[in-house]
């Protein structure tokens, strides 16, 4: 796999360092081309010669190295993308993210609003945003609504192709609809991934939390348990000293990246690598669940045989 697939490099400047990793015994080849095509270079790190002077796409592919078999080889090659930018004449765009409820049930329509403008006095070309929507929810098809430029979706990935936003303020609005089809918290992604213009304050593309360019939203739908039962709850792995806290309170009722909980509640985090947004986290909410079989009582019972 590729460590950045995508970088961002000024008109005029070096290439980037490409740079794969690879599982077991085994190297990568470096190609322009996705099929056919000369061999650029081999190894994990690829840093193409020349300078850049337009966007461009390098492919990988990994072959093995293991002697029992040398000529074994990938069935497809991955791109990496280079985004070049104009970084004589500078921008400032923003985006923020917003949806319409925070908490949904089961088959709930919930609204997503992706807002971005200018901020400075030189106009943006060739904006392009990338939404990563959960894969816990299903898309609404027909439902984007595009002030400027189009959108599609493939997977869970849209691409808002916006064009050009002018300077001082001109803003822009995605709008799209999602259903909720099960309990958790569902999470997405909006960022600015492609401008012409290099931006004063933040890097088109890099996934990097913090910059103005990109914004998470997320909703929670309440999971219903039963007495007796337990629901296991996890964060991601990379997390750290998680603590899990309940009806808002102090004290952790639990620590770990992985938990079991048996009670109804509502139930957030705190890790020392994690910042919420600022509108908050999503927090685990558990409810009395409402078609539980009736729990199993023991009745003792004794059998006399009576002699008429």
């Amino acid at each position: 796999q590729l460590l950045t697939p995508s970088l961002t490099a000024c008109i005029g400047d070096t290439f980037p360092t490409l740079k794969a990793a690879v599982v077991g015994l085994a190297t990568v080849e470096w190609f322009s081309q996705q099929t056919g095509g000369t061999l650029l270079a081999t190894g994990l790190n690829y840093k193409p010669t020349g300078t850049v002077t337009g966007s461009t796409v390098f492919y990988a592919q990994a072959r093995s190295t293991d002697p029992s078999c040398p000529t074994a080889i990938s069935t497809s090659r991955v791109p990496a993308n280079i985004n070049a930018q104009n970084c004589i004449d500078t921008i400032d765009l923003a985006l923020k993210k917003s949806i319409s409820t925070k908490i949904a049930r089961i088959g709930d329509v919930l609204t997503y609003t992706v807002k971005v403008w200018n901020e400075w006095n030189k106009n943006a070309t060739g904006v392009e945003v990338t939404d990563s929507i959960a894969t816990t929810v299903q898309f609404i098809s027909g439902s984007f609504v595009a002030s400027r430029g189009s959108a599609t979706i493939s997977g869970n990935v849209i691409k808002w192709n916006i064009g050009n936003i002018a300077a001082n303020g001109d803003t822009v609005t995605l709008r799209y609809q999602v259903k909720a089809t099960q309990a958790g918290v569902h999470l997405n992604t909006a960022e600015i991934s492609k401008t012409n213009e290099k931006d004063r304050d933040s890097t088109p593309g890099n996934g990097k939390g913090g910059e103005d360019d990109i914004n998470q939203q997320c909703f929670t739908v309440p999971f219903e348990l039963c007495a007796g039962q337990k629901l296991e709850v996890g964060v991601p792995a990379n997390l750290t000293n998680v603590q899990w806290f309940k009806n808002g309170g102090t004290t952790a009722v639990a620590t770990g990246n992985v938990v079991l909980f048996s009670e109804d509640g509502v139930y957030t985090f705190t890790a020392t690598n994690q910042t919420c947004p600022s509108n908050g986290c999503c927090p685990v909410i558990i409810e009395p669940g409402t078609n539980c079989c009736p729990v199993e009582v023991c009745v003792p019972f004794t059998v006399r045989k009576v002699k008429k």
